[in-house]
């Protein structure tokens, strides 16, 4: 029997359109940013960024704002972030970075 690898959980940030802006839910956790402020989606997976963001793209397991307004992956917004052994971990980290992009300035969100 072939030991399976444990899942490796990551944090990632999609930049979505700013028409993101005029959603109900968008608005409601970013309650004072100007319409002209960068919008992000982060997120946690056990697939790679990449993976994750097609299934948004296609509507599988999907962030209505993602599959409406995402435009691409910023691995610069959180490449420099470990992978995690456990989901809650991974969970933690992504509250964590939607709050340090608001704390910046711009408009963040996650579920």
């Amino acid at each position: 029997m072939s030991a399976r690898k444990p899942y490796r959980y990551r944090v990632y940030v999609i930049e979505l359109d700013n028409t993101a802006h005029h959603h109900k839910t968008f608005r409601k956790h970013n309650p004072t940013v100007s319409p002209d402020t960068p919008c992000f989606y982060v997120g946690q997976t056990a697939l790679s960024p990449k993976t994750r963001f097609e299934n948004h793209q296609k509507g599988h397991k999907s962030c209505r704002l993602v599959k409406k307004y995402g435009k691409r992956l910023r691995p610069d917004l959180y490449r420099h972030y470990r992978s995690f052994k456990k989901r809650e971990q991974a969970e933690r980290c992504e509250r964590i970075l939607t709050e340090k992009l608001q704390n910046q300035g711009f408009a963040a969100y996650s579920n």
